[in-house]
Parts: structure tokens; C-alpha cells; sequence
């Protein structure tokens, strides 16, 4: 078995090479993973606790994001400086919450 690890954000392909102890080796059929719903973005743990990580494509790499609440109020501004950044929620209510990229994707959080 194996586990991808990290979150898909384009079509990606597998296939298994086998080498057997005499040396000679095959390989498998190739097998095609595609990202659920075509996202740019993830978030784990989610729900969240305190911290969770936002995962992106690097499309988004140098652009903004923003955390808001169900009522549109900007929580916090997000830097896309890297492909992955810890958003500390500990100081929030449990209730839903909206990342929102300038590209106009959304993402949901729960914070439980």
C-alpha cells in the first residue's frame, strides 16, 4: 500500500516497479490519481483545534488569502509565500470559517 503525502491539486500517475531477487524486474499497470473537485487549496486537520494547515498549489505561490467569519469580517490576511502555512485558530470561537483566495476559490473551516 501507499498513502499520498501530500494533497493532489493535478493529475497524478503511479505505476510500481517490481525487482524480484534475481534481479529481473516488471513494472505495473499505471494507475491515474485525480485531486477531488479540482481544489487549489486543503486544510488539515479540519475541523481544526488550534492550528491548522493550509495546504496550496503553487499557482497561488505570492498571492493573498483572507480568514473570515460567517459574517464577512476579515479575521486575518494570509501571505502565500510558501506551499504550506500554519493558520492559528486557538483565539476563535467554534463556529465556520471562510478562506477566501484572490482567484475567488473558497475553502470552508470548522473550528471545534
Amino acid at each position: 500500500t501507499y498513502t499520498q503525502p501530500t494533497p493532489l491539486y493535478k493529475t497524478t500517475f503511479y505505476r510500481v516497479k517490481q525487482i524480484d531477487m534475481d534481479g529481473q524486474y516488471s513494472y505495473s499497470a499505471v494507475i491515474k490519481l485525480q485531486p477531488p473537485e479540482n481544489r487549489m487549496a486543503s486544510v488539515v486537520p479540519n475541523p481544526v483545534d488550534d492550528i491548522a494547515l493550509l495546504s496550496v498549489d503553487r499557482s497561488l505561490l505570492n498571492s493573498k488569502a483572507l480568514l473570515v467569519d460567517m459574517q464577512g469580517k476579515i479575521l486575518q490576511t494570509l501571505l502565500i509565500n510558501n506551499t504550506t502555512l500554519n493558520i492559528a485558530m486557538q483565539g476563535y470561537a467554534k463556529a465556520l470559517y471562510f478562506i477566501k483566495f484572490e482567484n475567488g476559490a473558497t475553502i470552508k473551516i470548522i473550528k471545534q
